[in-house]
């Protein structure tokens, strides 16, 4: 009885091997892709996070416009380094001055002027994104 069992499991493993081997279908004309692989990001596409120093005078330039701007120590220097980015991609002026004035607004801002906006805009260039 075990040989009985071996013996149709075995042949039911090469049926199915035999069957995935079967050419046929479009699957047997496309090349075998390679995975795809994460390219290495462009020096535009890196902010990297400031030291120290830097985070320090980014908050007290944000306060300088607005104390609440600098309440959240990690929340602004992640919205800076978003705002260096677009620096970077070099967008045009009014598109980083909208994005940061969209990015810095709430908790304790709930809203900026485009003044403040173009300040922070600035602060992170002299800071972050010199």
């Amino acid at each position: 009885m075990k040989r009985i069992g071996i013996a149709v499991i075995a042949t039911s493993a090469l049926l199915t091997l035999a069957a995935c081997g079967e050419s046929g279908g479009d699957d047997a004309k496309e090349p075998t892709k390679s995975p795809k692989t994460a390219s290495p990001a462009s020096p535009a596409q890196v902010v990297s996070t400031p030291d120290a120093a830097h985070q320090k005078e980014l908050l007290n330039g944000l306060r300088a416009v607005d104390a609440g701007l600098a309440e959240d120590r990690d929340r602004a220097v992640r919205r800076a380094r978003s705002v260096c980015l677009d620096l970077k991609q070099k967008k045009d002026a009014a598109t980083v001055q909208g994005k940061a004035k969209a990015r810095f607004r709430g908790g304790p801002v709930p809203s900026l002027t485009d003044d403040q906006a173009g300040q922070v805009v600035k602060v992170v260039k002299r800071t972050v994104c010199p």
